[in-house]
Parts: C-alpha cells; sequence; structure tokens
C-alpha cells in the first residue's frame, strides 16, 4: 500500500511540473501579447519617442552606422559562417556535441547565441537602424515556453526567430571547426571547454538584406550617429530625438527584444491565448500538489 502511495506521490509531482511549464509559457504569452497590442510603431514620423517600439518593414544594409562588435564588409554585411550566405546582417545558431554526432544518440545541445551587425528596417517612409547585439551566446538552458517555433534562439538581451534552421556543418572529434565557425561561437564556455574531444554540430538561420522582418525594442538616440561617439545613448534628456537618429535596440529592464521574420498579426494570434494558458496551468499545477499532498498525507503513521 505504501508503494502506491509513494507513486500517487511522485505522480502529484510530475503534475505539478506540467502545470508549472503551462503557467510559465502562458505568463510569457499574456506578456508578449500585451507588449505586441500596445506598443506604437516608430518610424512614422520625423521624430521618435524614447522607449517600447515596434517595426515592420525590409531589412536593409547600414554600411555607414557605427561598428559596435562584429566588423562588417564595405556594404555593411557579413558572410554566414556556416551556410556562406552573403548580404547577412544577423545570424541565430546551436550547437550540439557529444559522441552520438549529428541527430544520433547522445548528441546534447549545449549552447545557442546570436550575432549581428546594425541594419535598417525600411517601412516605405522611413528607415530606423536596429541593433539586436553582437556576440550574445548563453549556454543552453532548458526552456519550458510550450508553443515557441522550434528555430527561436533566445539570448539574456533578444529573442529572435527567423524560420527553420536551414544550415548545419558537423565537426567530427579531435578535427578544428573553421576559424570563420570558432570565432563566431567564442563566447561559449561549453564549446571552448574540451574543444575538439567530442563531436560537434552547428546549426544556423540567418537574416538577409531584403528579407522582411518584424522588430520589438527600445528607441533610444545614437550618439554615434548624433555626431558624438559609437556607442548608445542609455540616459539622458532625450525623450524625442530625429528618427534618423534613433536606434532600436535591447530593453533596459529585464525584458527581451524581438527579431521575427513572421508579421505582428501571427504573432499576436499566437499570444492571444496566454490567459487560458496561464489559467489552465495554475489548475493543474493546484490539482498535482493537491494530489502529492493527500498522498503523502497517508504514508505518515
Amino acid at each position: 500500500m505504501a508503494t502506491v502511495h509513494v507513486l500517487l506521490t511522485l505522480l502529484g509531482v510530475g503534475v505539478m511540473g506540467v502545470g508549472f511549464m503551462l503557467g510559465r509559457a502562458g505568463d510569457r504569452h499574456r506578456r508578449r501579447y500585451a507588449r505586441l497590442a500596445t506598443t506604437i510603431p516608430a518610424g512614422t514620423g520625423r521624430t521618435t519617442e524614447r522607449g517600447l517600439v515596434q517595426l515592420s518593414g525590409t531589412v536593409v544594409a547600414a554600411p555607414d552606422a557605427p561598428v559596435r562588435t562584429v566588423e562588417p564588409g564595405a556594404d555593411g554585411t557579413v558572410t554566414a559562417p556556416v551556410s556562406g550566405r552573403e548580404n547577412v546582417v544577423l545570424t541565430a545558431w546551436r550547437a550540439s556535441r557529444g559522441p552520438g554526432g549529428a541527430g544520433l544518440g547522445g548528441a546534447r545541445r549545449v549552447a545557442t547565441g546570436i550575432r549581428s551587425v546594425p541594419f535598417y528596417v525600411d517601412d516605405g517612409r522611413n528607415r530606423v537602424l536596429v541593433d539586436p547585439g553582437t556576440l550574445s551566446t548563453r549556454d543552453f538552458e532548458f526552456d519550458s515556453e510550450l508553443g515557441r517555433p522550434a528555430a527561436t534562439v533566445r539570448t539574456k538581451r533578444a529573442t529572435v526567430d527567423l524560420g527553420r534552421f536551414d544550415a548545419e556543418v558537423y565537426v567530427p572529434s579531435r578535427t578544428a571547426a573553421p576559424p570563420a565557425l570558432t570565432e563566431w561561437v567564442q563566447d561559449s564556455p561549453h564549446l571552448r571547454a574540451a574543444a575538439g574531444l567530442e563531436n560537434r554540430t552547428y546549426e544556423e538561420t540567418s537574416l538577409r538584406v531584403g528579407d522582411e522582418v518584424y522588430v520589438l525594442g527600445d528607441a533610444r538616440r545614437d550618439t554615434g550617429r548624433a555626431g558624438g561617439s559609437s556607442e548608445l545613448l542609455a540616459g539622458g534628456d532625450d525623450e524625442r530625438f530625429p528618427t534618423d537618429e534613433a536606434v532600436v535596440t535591447h530593453p533596459v529592464d529585464r525584458t527581451r527584444m524581438l527579431v521575427s521574420t513572421r508579421d505582428r498579426r501571427r504573432l499576436l494570434d499566437e499570444s492571444e491565448g496566454g490567459t487560458r494558458m496561464y489559467i489552465g496551468g495554475s489548475i493543474v499545477l493546484l490539482l498535482g500538489f493537491a494530489l502529492a499532498l493527500a498522498a503523502t498525507m497517508q504514508l505518515v503513521p
């Protein structure tokens, strides 16, 4: 009988875990829906107000933008290290390593990241500079955001959703990765540790000049384009400034910048059920807790 109660306790804990995952995913969808639905568009006038804005338009190279970390070519773009595609302004990647190799048992994802150069988003009326950041790698962590597209990459500063990973390279153990690829992922300690001792698989997706993109982020005045240094103005009194001196980048709070090749309407539709998911997850969590508590009480003499 005690075995049954132990199994019921474990079942309750498992149900609580499912409820937590649903609730967390629902909360994220709720918050993303609120940001998408209430944020004002940028680039529609001659001036832009400091704060959270959204952009929709065509990607245009920005060879005149101040250099951040990644040195672009003369045309303001880079070449993607895995696919070799040219005219790229942003890449999102993930890496796996292990004895199983690409797509085989034993391989485990160890890192994800993004790397970009500044680029313009042209909405047909204005061009607004966008800077998602560079070298924003992080070691892979379990993520309970259910329903999130498999090709989405999340870092501490940005969420990048460019569709499926469409390029892949497999590097066998005791073989060095190409120099360009090594430079691309150099911020990940999991990839630096024991480099070359295990099989590695690198997957990549990219944003290119001419692609349609949706961006949600913070608009700030870029002092580099306003005649100052090549840094973003994180503070100050410039609450409104010329649109051609604006840059949209990651928010200063704990939320993430969003860069997606899906349009705003589709993103809204996918986030709309967040409240229902949050409530459902909370109910499942409570049911799991009740089940585990009841089973545990039966074990107490």
